[in-house]
């Protein structure tokens, strides 16, 4: 498909719809961890792709930490200038919530870290954020190579 004119720069080459699966990580572990739904979409045009998520827990499991996302569909490039912060949108029975901006970050480790800036402070989200019932969901746009 050429889009402005049957021109190389117009040629749209690279679609791609398609399902993937999120999987909830404390410190780097998904020990227990068990859900009543989840589920992944993604949209990949070119180099750049825009993923969906949303996951309900039944537990939480007994794993600790920083709290990681991984199964990302494509792995995220590294540089400057890549944008690949997203919004971690809905965040239903949740501990606490350290709120003012909460965001999602995926890394070139195949993985979505979850981060919060408060009003003087500044990190990760971590296993005492969630309970066994949370339900959370995000979307976010990043490049890919």
């Amino acid at each position: 498909i050429y889009l402005g004119g049957a021109v190389a720069a117009n040629k749209l080459d690279d679609y791609e719809e398609g399902t993937w699966t999120p999987q909830l990580n404390f410190g780097g572990s998904d020990n227990g961890v068990t859900y009543s739904f989840r589920l992944g979409l993604y949209t990949k045009i070119g180099d750049t792709v825009t993923i969906w998520g949303n996951c309900i827990l039944t537990s939480k499991g007994s794993a600790s930490g920083t709290v990681t996302i991984s199964g990302l569909p494509f792995t995220p490039i590294s540089g400057t200038g890549n944008h690949k912060f997203g919004t971690f949108a809905i965040a239903a029975n949740m501990a606490s919530m350290p709120q003012t901006n909460t965001w999602v970050m995926p890394h070139t480790n195949s993985q979505m870290y979850v981060r919060y800036q408060g009003s003087t402070t500044e990190g990760d989200l971590n296993n005492s954020n969630f309970t066994n019932t949370s339900n959370f969901g995000w979307t976010v746009t990043y490049k890919t190579s």
